[in-house]
């Protein structure tokens, strides 16, 4: 094994794409794609839309007729999972920073890195994120 740099992920690239290689991470492991269970799905809510009971649709389709009956009445229109905090553009003006703190030679530990964060957040008009209680000891 030579000494070699391990690559960053595509989400780092894309995040802060001037990361210098000393500072590269190694790559996280994938998460699972979301499998569409129901391939005929889509079909089966345009007849429960054209009248068709969820019932009969779903004996038709194949599909779970709870889950139907779920997506046609919009039951669960929120995604799963906890909103992002920072948009990309204010992700990626963390990133350079923090790449610029790295480069004149600020160590970066854990405190220092919640601080910068969090006062990119008071600037950003985002009080809701500015308890870091749990996080500092």
């Amino acid at each position: 094994m030579s000494g070699s740099i391990p690559s960053t992920s595509s989400a780092t690239s894309e995040i802060c794409p001037s990361v210098p290689p000393q500072l590269e991470m190694k790559a996280q492991p994938r998460k699972r794609q979301y499998v569409q269970y129901y391939p005929n799905m889509e079909a089966a809510l345009t007849a429960v839309n054209d009248g068709l009971s969820t019932r009969m649709a779903a004996e038709k389709y194949d599909v779970s007729q709870r889950t139907l009956y779920n997506t046609a009445k919009r039951r669960h229109p929120k995604k799963a999972g906890r909103p992002n905090t920072f948009s990309l553009e204010e992700e990626t003006e963390i990133c350079e920073i923090l790449i610029r703190c790295s480069k004149i030679g600020v160590p970066l530990g854990k405190r220092t890195l919640i601080k910068i964060v969090k006062a990119v957040a008071l600037v950003k008009g985002k009080p809701d994120f500015v308890d870091f209680r749990s996080y500092e000891r």
